[in-house]
């Protein structure tokens, strides 16, 4: 298979040599990833150099969405979050705290971290229900980065979108569902979700998403404190005028009514 891509006045172009496929097992069969083997050349026009040969293989795969779901406590103003609790073989640890994907497709999101979501806290996770963190911080900027983020760049083509929900719930119902997904653990299941404190994240988890999404949380709401801070002055800036004005009628009607 031959394919090409280009940047600017650079451009690669290559054949792939071998090609291996891991099919999912949804049952629609589709083909999670591919592994390629592949001899590219590199041309760069500016530099007038010599093409030059690159040897290596890659994944291809599929993007994902990481999903950050913002649970708010409105008894205490405590804010919490889900992770996904699962063995990894990868790693060798038999506990791997993760933010929860789903896969878009025509604008629903799917997986088996959705469906847990779903039914813990009875949300409707698509496209027009969450909020996109990548587009949102990344709207005035001119890379690609609104594509999403890249996990590896290096070995994979996989693009990861960081979207978030929020919910709010009482004090009961948040340990109501602490207590049944501790239940669900208890009876063996080997993927369930956990509650924990949003501010600890970053500490428990060793998932790059989760630091990711924590980052765009951040930046995000650093970009909108200024437009509050602005929409604050006027308002206090249009009181004092009106205050100013209320003082001088006043003043005029004394001076009318002595007379």
């Amino acid at each position: 298979t031959e394919y090409s891509s280009s940047s600017s006045n650079s451009s690669i172009s290559g054949e792939t040599k071998e090609i291996e496929r891991n099919s999912g097992r949804s049952a629609s069969h589709v083909v999670e990833s591919i592994k390629i083997k592949t001899h590219c050349t590199l041309e760069d026009e500016d530099l007038t150099l010599k093409a030059q040969n690159i040897r290596g293989s890659c994944t291809l795969k599929g993007d994902c969405i990481g999903i950050l779901v913002n649970l708010f406590c409105v008894d205490d103003d405590t804010k919490w979050s889900l992770l996904v609790d699962q063995p990894s073989v990868a790693i060798g640890a038999t506990s791997s705290l993760s933010l929860p994907e789903g896969q878009v497709l025509y604008g629903d999101i799917g997986g088996m971290a959705v469906t847990l979501i779903e039914d813990a806290c009875n949300l409707t996770l698509n496209t027009s229900t969450m909020t996109n963190l990548t587009e949102q911080a990344f709207a005035c900027s001119i890379s690609n980065m609104h594509n999403g983020l890249c996990p590896s760049s290096g070995s994979s083509s996989e693009f990861a979108q960081i979207m978030s929900i929020e919910k709010r719930l009482t004090r009961r119902e948040l340990q109501t569902m602490r207590c049944k997904l501790s239940e669900l653990r208890e009876r063996g299941e080997m993927i369930t979700l956990r509650v924990v404190p949003i501010d600890d994240m970053w500490k428990i988890s060793n998932d790059m998403k989760v630091i990711s999404a924590l980052f765009l949380m951040e930046k995000i709401a650093k970009m909108e404190m200024p437009k509050i801070s602005r929409r604050h002055n006027s308002s206090s800036s249009f009181d004092k005028v009106h205050s100013s004005l209320g003082g001088l009628f006043m003043h005029v009607k004394k001076k009318f009514d002595g007379k």
